[in-house]
């Protein structure tokens, strides 16, 4: 069982949506050379801008992440995700998209 502390709070879920605006998975599949139609976790189609209706990815910082675990529950590690695209998880090529939107946001940050 995971600590309070890994917790994605309302608070933080909010934050992230208000981040990203959108499905990341919508949001870069175009560049990616990808096809993506959001949504939810019964499979009805719904807009990628539909904030609503969005889950939170939990994005490790390397490739492969720690097997077992679940990345940090932070704005660092988690990115806006329709719920079809997170329960099936992201393709390598997405999730290393994931993690270089991550890193250009947040670069400044880490070399403080």
């Amino acid at each position: 069982m995971g600590s309070l502390l890994s917790r994605v709070t309302p608070e933080l879920h909010e934050r992230v949506l208000r981040r990203d605006g959108m499905c990341f998975a919508a949001y870069a599949a175009p560049a990616l050379g990808l096809t993506h139609r959001c949504a939810d976790q019964w499979g009805e189609p719904h807009s990628a801008s539909d904030l609503a209706r969005m889950t939170v990815d939990h994005v490790h910082d390397v490739a492969g992440g720690v097997r077992g675990r679940r990345a940090p529950s932070d704005e660092q590690h988690l990115v806006a995700m329709c719920a079809a695209e997170n329960i099936r998880g992201p393709s390598r090529v997405m999730r290393q998209a994931q993690r270089d939107y991550l890193t250009a946001l947040y670069a400044a940050q880490t070399q403080e």
